[in-house]
């Protein structure tokens, strides 16, 4: 989160091909590190004595996520808050390039050191912070307030697309 837009502006002067071999293998080490710290037993076939609560296959994995009431709207707005985050990714930098040219990308990696800095420094204080504030009002979740305001960019589209900001 820290080092991509620090990196990024290196990226060009490498190689396309060795650019993606390290971001596989990036991948790959994480998959498997990942992999390492899940618990064992998990997706076990039945009759396995090393098979855990969710042995039985992925259609009672799944029947077990679909029964569980307080996940579903924590994963459908969790969902939503990856899309409109990726939006965020795709339209600023076309929209920082349209307003200031060759230094739109400096501008946007920018941007983005400052907000994973916030990100890391601020992120478990402020959950804290809301934790304390909303849960005794009832609410299921703390970050739950957090979601409200994410769509609202969406709701008054600009007069004129980010790209075509120079345009007078």
């Amino acid at each position: 989160m820290v080092l991509g837009p620090l990196v990024r502006p290196a990226l060009p002067a490498a190689d396309f091909r060795l650019v993606c071999t390290v971001a596989a293998a990036i991948f790959a080490a994480l998959s498997v590190l990942q992999a390492r710290a899940l618990p064992r037993g998990y997706g076990a076939a039945p009759g396995d004595r090393r098979a855990g609560p969710a042995a039985g296959g992925v259609w009672a994995q799944w029947r077990q996520v679909a029964a569980n009431r307080p996940f579903l709207p924590f994963s459908v707005a969790m969902t939503g808050s990856y899309l409109l985050t990726i939006q965020v990714y795709l339209a600023l930098p076309l929209a920082a390039d349209a307003a200031l040219g060759a230094d739109g990308t400096k501008a946007t990696d920018g941007l983005f050191v400052v907000s994973a800095g916030v990100a890391v420094a601020g992120q478990l204080r402020l959950t804290g912070w809301a934790k304390r504030r909303f849960t005794p009002s009832g609410l299921s979740s703390p970050v739950s307030p957090g979601w409200v305001p994410l769509p609202s960019p969406w709701l008054w589209p600009p007069r004129r697309p980010p790209w075509r900001c120079r345009e007078r």
